[in-house]
């Protein structure tokens, strides 16, 4: 069969099902402690051991900024109001 042609499937009328897969978060058990350096100058949070909701005004390298207060980037803060999923936490 050296000059035999082989002829190629038309796939022009195919249906390609494309199935996503979800993607896997890589920790066993409880999520790791939501912290200030999750959230974004803008969004709502609650500070861990406080009972009222607070604005993020600002946010450096270290500090996290509000009203009349400042917080460490790696200060707690509640899971009220948070969402953990795939990159991590974030603000509902």
């Amino acid at each position: 069969m050296s000059g035999a042609k082989v002829s190629q499937p038309d796939t022009s009328d195919c249906l390609v099902l494309v199935i996503e897969k979800k993607r896997k978060t890589f920790h066993q058990g409880k999520p790791p402690t939501p912290r200030l350096r999750h959230v974004q100058p803008g969004q709502i949070v609650y500070l861990a051991h406080e009972d009222r909701p607070r604005l993020l005004l600002d946010m450096d390298d270290h500090f996290g900024y509000f009203e009349g207060l400042q917080a460490s980037i790696g200060h707690e803060v509640k899971e009220t109001g948070m969402v953990f999923g795939e990159g991590g936490w974030r603000v509902e």
